[in-house]
């Protein structure tokens, strides 16, 4: 697939036809998907955020955010929200952005916090586009995302609204004197609060081959 009209005459099958029964099976059309995925892997696009022109070319953003819909019919995960659906119930398409490709994406229910998912998001991601870097809005902030990412080699800038408010509850394990710049840590952490219980919670969060939302919840 060299041009976007070839990709269009490979998708035309998939639009044009009444039903899915051109691909015998479900398997085709994922692999159909992840191929598209993988294509425009190759691709830069433009991003959210900004970073010095050095690292600009060396690594890969992504962006995730939950888009949200109204269903037609009443399911386990469908809830009612006045500020985005208004009457309508309706779930959540948490997705993951790279490259214009949506390379991984989850349904959650608007009672759902986005942060517990993302985890889950970049982890199962199938396709051959590596995800360096991860941002999103307040909705995906967590403490724990920042360790856990870390432990797969993903770095989590979030888009934080208020830098100020959310700096007050900001800790280091290095001195308060290393850092110089305008927004400092307010002290240093206490390593030695670390108990079993911690290690037991990031062995079963960062190794073991489980969702990870169920942890996240407790």
């Amino acid at each position: 697939m060299e041009s976007s009209r070839l990709f269009a005459l490979y998708l035309r099958p998939v639009l044009l036809n009444t039903s899915f029964a051109y691909y015998k099976e479900y398997s085709d059309i994922m692999d159909f998907i992840t191929l598209l995925k993988n294509h425009y892997s190759r691709k830069k696009g433009p991003a959210s955020f900004k970073l010095p022109k050095e690292i600009e070319d060396s690594i890969s953003k992504t962006d995730a955010d939950g888009q949200k819909l109204t269903t037609s019919e009443s399911t386990i995960q469908s809830r009612y929200s006045k500020k985005y659906l208004g009457k309508a119930p309706g779930i959540s398409v948490y997705t993951l952005i790279a490259n214009f490709v949506a390379v991984n994406a989850k349904n959650i229910g608007l009672n759902e916090y986005e942060g517990h998912s993302l985890y889950d998001l970049i982890n199962g991601n199938k396709t051959d586009i590596n995800i360096d870097m991860v941002t999103g809005d307040n909705h995906s902030l967590s403490q724990l995302n920042f360790v856990i990412l870390d432990s797969i080699d993903v770095d989590y800038v979030p888009s934080i609204k208020d830098i100020k408010e959310v700096a007050r509850d900001l800790y280091s394990v290095k001195p308060v004197s290393d850092y110089p710049g305008i927004i400092r840590p307010r002290s240093v952490i206490n390593s030695n609060l670390r108990s079993e219980a911690s290690y037991g919670f990031f062995y079963h969060y960062c190794y073991r081959k489980i969702p990870k939302v169920p942890l996240l919840k407790r």
